[in-house]
C-alpha cells in the first residue's frame, strides 16, 4: 500500500496527476460508491474530486486518502510549492482530527493503546482496524456472549417439545425421527453475527490486516451471514456486564460493515470511507469540553434543547422545533447562555444575517439576553446588541457575540480548554 495521500476540506484533487497515485480506475470507483450515497461525501469533477466538509478516510482499491480540516483556510495556507509545511500543517490535523474524535467517543481509544498501536504514524483506516482486531481478540480471550434462544429442528432423539404438525409434515414416512422445539445455549447471537461479518470485510480492504482477521475467523464457531442496518445496531444494547465489553468493537464494526462498497464486477477497486460531517464533529466537539469544563462552576450544560417554533394545523398537534447547539443554565441564578457553534471563519467575524437571526430566536424563546456564536481560528471577539422592538415600550437587551478560538495550545496541540473562560465568565 503507498503512503496515504492527505488534502483537506474543500481541496480538488486529479487522476493521473504526476507524484499521486489516484488513477482514473480510482475516480470511476469513487464515482459509482458517491453516487450509491447520493452525492453525500465529495463532488465529481471532470477528471477529479472536489471534497467538500466530511473529513476522515477513503480507501479505494489499494489508495488510501484522508481528508483533514480545512487547515490552511483557518489559519495559515500553505505555500503551493512548499512541501514540508504542507506535511507539517496535515501532520499536525491529522493528530488532531484523531484526538477530536477521542473526545467525541467516535474512537474509544485510551492512552495506553495510543503508545501500542502507535496511532499517529497511521492512517486513521489504519487505526480503526487495528482497534478493531484488538477488541475481538479481546472478547475471543474473555469468552464470546452465548444466549439461551429457541430452536426448532428435525431430530433423531426427542429432546424438548415436540411440535405436532410439522412432525406429522416432515415425518410421517420417518417415524424414528421427531420435529421439536427445544432451548439450547449457544453463540449464535446478534452481537457474535455482527462481529464476524466485520471481520470477514476486512480481508477484502487490508493486505496488511488480513492475516490478523483470518486468524480471529477461524476461532468464531459457524454462524449465519447477516446484513445488518443502521436500525440493527440501533436496537443493540449494552447495559449488562457481557454486552457492556462489546460496545467498542460494535462502534467499529458498525463504521465498516456500514460504510464497505465491494467491488460488484469481482475487481479490486473495493470501497469502504470512514466519514465525519465537520459541522457536526465541531459542535459534538465544543459541547463535550464545555461539559467536561463546567465542573466546579455550578453550570448545566445541555445540547440540542429544543423548543416549539410553529405548530402545524388548526389543533396544533405537529410542530417544528428550534434546537440551539448548546445551552449552559446557571445552578442557582437560572440564567442562560446560548452558544450556536460554527465550523467557518467569516470575513471580519461578522455572522451572516441568517446566523443571527437564528441566534434571535434563540434569544426569545429561552429568555436569555446572552447568546454567542463560537467559530475556530485566531483569538477575537465581536460584540453585537439587538436593536430594540420598534413601536414597543419595551427594550430587547439580547446581545448576541461573536467569538473565534485557537483550538490549538501552545504546543500545537488541539486544546481540551479553550472554551473554559466563556464559561467563567458567564458563571461571574
Amino acid at each position: 500500500m503507498p503512503p496515504p495521500l492527505r488534502v483537506f476540506e474543500y481541496e480538488k484533487i486529479y487522476y493521473d496527476k504526476p507524484g499521486h497515485d489516484f488513477k482514473k480506475k480510482h475516480w470511476e470507483r469513487l464515482y459509482k460508491y458517491n453516487e450509491q450515497h447520493k452525492n453525500k461525501y465529495y463532488t465529481l469533477l471532470g477528471k477529479g474530486i472536489q471534497f467538500g466538509n466530511y473529513v476522515g478516510v477513503i480507501q479505494v482499491g489499494n489508495l488510501t486518502i484522508e481528508i483533514l480540516p480545512k487547515a490552511e483556510k483557518l489559519y495559515r495556507k500553505a505555500p503551493v510549492d512548499d512541501k514540508n509545511f504542507r506535511d507539517a500543517e496535515a501532520g499536525k490535523w491529522h493528530d488532531a482530527l484523531l484526538d477530536m474524535l477521542a473526545i467525541c467517543n467516535k474512537l474509544i481509544v485510551n492512552k495506553v493503546d495510543k503508545a501500542r498501536l502507535n496511532l499517529k504514524a497511521n492512517s486513521f483506516l489504519d487505526i480503526y482496524l487495528k482497534l478493531f482486531l484488538e477488541s475481538v481478540q479481546s472478547l475471543l480471550h474473555q469468552g464470546l456472549i452465548k444466549k439461551y434462544k429457541k430452536v426448532a429442528e428435525n431430530r433423531s432423539a426427542l429432546k424438548g417439545k415436540l411440535l405436532f404438525n410439522r412432525h406429522l409434515a416432515f415425518n410421517i414416512v420417518h417415524q424414528e425421527r421427531f420435529f421439536v422445539e427445544h432451548t439450547t445455549y449457544s453463540s449464535d447471537n446478534i452481537y457474535n453475527r455482527i462481529l464476524l461479518k466485520a471481520l470477514k470485510i476486512i480481508p477484502s480492504i487490508s493486505l496488511k490486516h488480513a492475516p490478523h482477521a483470518h486468524t480471529l475467523i477461524a476461532q468464531f464457531p459457524e454462524l449465519p451471514d447477516i446484513e445488518p442496518t443502521d436500525d440493527t445496531f440501533a436496537k443493540l444494547r449494552y447495559d449488562n456486564r457481557k454486552t457492556e465489553r462489546y460496545e467498542e468493537a460494535m462502534l467499529i464494526a458498525k463504521m465498516i460493515i456500514l460504510n464497505y462498497r465491494p467491488d460488484i464486477k469481482g475487481g479490486s477497486q473495493n470501497v469502504i470511507a470512514i466519514l465525519f460531517d465537520m459541522n457536526k464533529l465541531w459542535e459534538e466537539y465544543v459541547y463535550q469540553l464545555l461539559h467536561r469544563n463546567a465542573k466546579g462552576l455550578n453550570l448545566h450544560v445541555a445540547q440540542q434543547a429544543s423548543a416549539k417554533f410553529w405548530l402545524k394545523g388548526i389543533a396544533g398537534s405537529r410542530s417544528r422545533k428550534v434546537r440551539p447547539d448548546v445551552v449552559v443554565r446557571h445552578k442557582h441564578t437560572n440564567r442562560i447562555l446560548i452558544i450556536d457553534t460554527k465550523w467557518k471563519i467569516p470575513d471580519n467575524l461578522e455572522p451572516s444575517i441568517d446566523d443571527l437571526k437564528q441566534m434571535f430566536i434563540y434569544n426569545l424563546f429561552w429568555d436569555c439576553n446572552e447568546s454567542i456564536l463560537l467559530y475556530p481560528g485566531m483569538n477575537n471577539q465581536l460584540q453585537g446588541q439587538y436593536h430594540s422592538y420598534p413601536n414597543t415600550q419595551e427594550d430587547m437587551n439580547g446581545s448576541c457575540k461573536a467569538i473565534s478560538r485557537d483550538i490549538f495550545d501552545d504546543y500545537g496541540k488541539l486544546s481540551k480548554t479553550f472554551c473554559k473562560e466563556l464559561l467563567v465568565n458567564f458563571a461571574g
